[in-house]
């Protein structure tokens, strides 16, 4: 299994929610630890097409804008790229609910597809 893997969270206060991502990877079952992350603040092409320059053939990507390819607008997915390009590994939809409810303030909010309006 790669040791590296690009991490991008959609927002320019992403940093709360790459950092929990690299410790969610690190400290639970089965552990990363030594895993390289390369953390952005952007999901587009031109990340993915950074990420594979520097090496990095997964990506996670925190929440999915609309007209990423072919990739589902507003959920989470991990990506692994092969000489065929990029492909969806996994997705992970937020709850439609979510929205709705009350969220920890420790982590940024848009990063998790979820707007700035904290209600």
């Amino acid at each position: 299994m790669s040791r590296t893997i690009g991490a991008t969270s959609p927002s320019i206060a992403s940093d709360s929610v790459a950092t929990m991502i690299a410790g969610v990877l690190a400290h639970t079952p089965p552990r990363r630890h030594m895993l390289n992350l390369l953390r952005r603040n952007t999901a587009d092409a031109a990340t993915l097409e950074e990420a594979v320059r520097l090496g990095y053939p997964l990506t996670l990507i925190s929440c999915t804008p609309d007209g990423l390819g072919n990739l589902p607008a507003n959920q989470a997915v991990l990506l692994r790229h092969d000489p065929h390009g990029w492909h969806l590994i996994a997705a992970w939809p937020y709850p439609t609910h979510a929205a709705q409810r009350r969220w920890q303030h420790i982590l940024s909010w848009p990063p998790l597809c979820r707007n700035h309006d904290h209600t």
